[in-house]
């Protein structure tokens, strides 16, 4: 994060693999946070610092929560391993839109970053078509979304 950019960070997924470890660096470099996230008991047990406010998010829900004054938005969103294929387009892809839909419309969020799958951009290329057998993940998470 840059050292001009004032504000909070909202970090949805904030409990997941990468996501936590994404509020560990920001809340070491002295960064608010907007955890983002089901289970606030699962937040407070990785991680107890004043810096972190947790934010209620589900990205299967239709709203996302309100975004302000986060100036940042990091979206660690991924699906968990499911036998249900859906699971994938309702929170790599639809769940990620409404994220995105959100930041756009809060004037308080200047930089939107993704943390995304490997191989997103050559679906059809090693190692993306093997792990696109998981229910089409990176067809959902290379979706393009336009304002």
């Amino acid at each position: 994060m840059c050292a001009s950019t004032p504000g909070p960070v909202f970090v949805a997924g904030a409990t997941g693999r990468t996501g936590s470890r994404i509020v560990r660096l920001l809340t070491d470099a002295n960064v608010p946070v907007l955890a983002g996230c089901r289970d606030a008991k699962k937040l407070t047990d990785q991680n107890d610092s004043p810096l972190i406010t947790h934010v209620p998010y589900n990205a299967l829900n239709e709203t996302v929560p309100s975004l302000d004054p986060a100036t940042v938005v990091v979206s660690a969103l991924g699906s968990v391993e499911s036998i249900d294929v859906r699971t994938f387009a309702r929170v790599d892809g639809y769940g990620t839109k409404r994220l995105l839909e959100a930041a756009c419309a809060t004037d308080s969020v200047k930089q939107i970053m993704m943390v995304s799958s490997i191989g997103v951009g050559s679906l059809f290329k090693w190692p993306a078509s093997m792990l696109n057998l998981l229910g089409g993940v990176l067809i959902w998470k290379g979706m393009r979304f336009s304002r």
